[in-house]
């Protein structure tokens, strides 16, 4: 018989609601990853109805289902590279979003933030992620950090035990030296730092490239329960700053 969406298997081929879960906004899936247990064949990369919070209503989400062994669920997306996605979808991207910088613009295929007064400004965004996962993280970001020698950026994210962290070699992290941090930055704009270390960017002229295309990283297990960007620049003239193309993150 024809598979419904009740969790038995009417066509008796050892899967249950295969091509019904996720596929009907009336059987939303909880994650793609419950999708991919639940069908044996190939699944195609699209949009997916799914309920995350059980809320009885199922909206469509991005499933990666062929990475790495599908599964991937985007829980944060913004492209202005690709998808022209503006500076006013970066800031609805969020939960919590403050962004003390003295200069931030919008480019062709990138936004740009830069404090341009000499007195240390901070950048804060967070996301919470609902998916249920189990810890494992397919992350894209395509970046640029010009002359950070006083400045720092912090792709990061938060597990439920309350760590705050992204990958044991903090990919995607850089900071000012310990003085820099002291004497530019005020208390307030130094706790945006997420709670780990990463290497001190102290070169005259030391610029960051990042461009991670669907990179993942596995965090042993912990649920990911949010996803952030700090960022912190000073700079007279406005030459330390960040330059962000696009930044996608899926979780399993």
């Amino acid at each position: 018989a024809d598979e419904l969406c009740n969790n038995i298997d009417e066509d008796c081929d050892g899967d249950v609601d295969e091509g019904v879960l996720g596929f009907e906004e009336t059987c939303p899936a909880a994650s793609c990853d419950e999708i991919v247990t639940t069908n044996s064949g190939s699944l195609s990369d699209t949009t997916y109805y799914l309920d995350p919070t059980d809320s009885g209503s199922g909206e469509l989400f991005e499933c990666d289902m062929n990475t790495d062994g599908g599964g991937w669920t985007k829980v944060v997306g913004w492209n202005r590279e690709d998808d022209d996605d503006t500076l006013i979808d970066f800031e609805n991207l969020w939960d919590s979003y403050t962004n003390n910088m003295t200069s931030t613009i919008e480019e062709a295929d990138y936004i740009e933030w830069a404090d341009s007064d000499g007195t240390g400004d901070d950048l804060e965004a967070s996301a919470t992620i609902d998916v249920a996962n189990g810890g494992e993280v397919l992350f894209t970001v395509d970046y640029f950090g010009d002359s950070m020698e006083g400045s720092g950026i912090w792709f990061y994210v938060t597990t439920d035990d309350g760590t705050s962290t992204f990958t044991d070699e903090n990919l995607l992290c850089a900071s000012p030296t310990s003085s820099v941090l002291s004497s530019d930055y005020s208390a307030s704009e130094r706790s945006v730092i997420p709670g780990y270390t990463c290497a001190d960017t102290t070169s005259s002229d030391s610029d960051l490239t990042y461009v991670e295309d669907k990179t993942s990283f596995s965090l042993s297990g912990d649920e990911i329960t949010a996803f952030g960007i700090s960022s912190l620049h000073s700079d007279s003239s406005g030459g330390d700053a960040s330059q962000l193309y696009k930044v996608d993150l899926w979780v399993r």
